[in-house]
């Protein structure tokens, strides 16, 4: 099982944490609401910020609500950049215009790991197990990165 880092736990990102945790992957979580009980009691732990998730986790997924506050979460002081090292990988889940999107994959891919947005279907794919299933209660976007078994790696590749 991974080390998976996850910030934003919404109304769309608790219940894709939830799952992820309930596959037996290992969490590190930052959000600027409270994190949910179920995934503290659960055993993930809370970080005091993006960075920290970044330092502790091989992928980094973000489901936050516009690009301003994806922008600030990599970039900005104590930001997801600040924590990551070469090979690791950021999935940004949230819903933001593809042109940002390629914008801030220029950023990333500057200190050397792979990001990709909600575009980027294969990287989602070659991530996850292939056989892994979805939960038929989520929404069509969450659908890719729920009830996960394991993670494949090997097939990514990194800057």
């Amino acid at each position: 099982m991974s080390n998976v880092g996850f910030i934003g736990l919404g109304k769309m990102g608790a219940p894709m944490a939830g799952h992820l945790q309930s596959g037996g992957h290992t969490l590190f979580v930052n959000t600027r609401s409270a994190v949910p009980d179920a995934l503290k009691s659960g055993g993930a732990t809370v970080c005091d910020n993006p960075k920290v998730v970044a330092q502790q986790a091989d992928i980094i997924i973000l489901m936050v609500p516009d690009t301003p506050d994806v922008d600030k979460v990599l970039f900005g002081a104590n930001g997801v950049s600040e924590g990551l090292t070469r090979g690791k990988i950021v999935v940004d889940m949230s819903s933001i215009s593809p042109v940002e999107t390629k914008r801030l994959r220029s950023r990333a891919e500057g200190i050397q790991v792979y990001f990709t947005g909600t575009q980027n279907d294969i990287l989602i794919r070659k991530m996850f197990a292939p056989g892994a299933v979805s939960d038929r209660k989520a929404s069509p976007m969450s659908t890719r990165v729920l009830r996960i078994s394991e993670f494949d790696l090997s097939s990514c590749h990194t800057t």
